[in-house]
């Protein structure tokens, strides 16, 4: 079995099967920017919570300082945890498809602990979508980055993610032509790559 990388994309495959792990990691740029977000925003909560408990006044006033408190600190400190909680996720899950002419399957784990598992038949494929991934995971460059998805009657199937542009996208979506030996699904699907100017997307973040 011989082994090739796309971007972040290891590739395994052999006359058999085709073996796409997209490893932890992958975005940790944009992930570190969230998680410091996240964290700016617990830091500016409890400083303001501090600061108004700590205000000298009346019991009254604590009480309203208190009331503010719950109004801004509790939401602010939400926002933080859902950041934090976004660039963990973002940072540390990993993607494994495998791929026969029969079978495909998938596993998402974190950590290591398998989080969603999915399998389809090859023949069941209506399309490969390639989209476009949220805009935070291009912040450092011009980079624009797509997942690749699976279009069956049982839903959509993550094939790959974190390609940057379209050059990534075109050779891991016929990589997944090939092993599966459907041909015609090089053209179906929505392909918003092709949105992109022929070289870009080519700088890596």
């Amino acid at each position: 079995m011989t082994e090739q990388r796309i971007g972040s994309t290891i590739v395994h495959h052999d006359a058999a099967a085709l073996i796409l792990h997209c490893p932890a990691l992958r975005s940790a740029g944009p992930a570190l920017m969230l998680a410091l977000f996240g964290t700016a925003c617990g830091i500016i909560a409890l400083a303001s919570f501090a600061g108004l408990v700590g205000s000298s006044g009346d019991a009254a006033s604590r009480l309203l300082a208190l009331a503010f408190g719950g109004v801004f600190v509790l939401p602010l400190l939400g926002i933080g945890a859902v950041f934090v909680g976004v660039a963990l996720w973002n940072a540390l899950n990993t993607l494994t498809v495998a791929t026969t002419t029969a079978e495909l399957r998938m596993a998402r784990r974190w950590c290591g602990i398998a989080v969603a598992r999915q399998t389809a038949t090859v023949a069941s494929i209506n399309a490969i979508d390639c989209v476009r991934e949220a805009r935070f995971t291009g912040i450092f460059s011009r980079a624009r980055y797509f997942r690749l998805l699976a279009r069956t009657p049982g839903g959509a199937v993550p094939l790959a993610d974190h390609l940057n542009g379209r050059e990534e996208s075109t050779q891991v979506l016929q990589l997944l032509v090939d092993a599966m030996m459907r041909p015609d699904l090089t053209d179906k699907g929505r392909r918003d790559d092709l949105e992109l100017p022929e070289n870009a997307g080519d700088t890596h973040a």
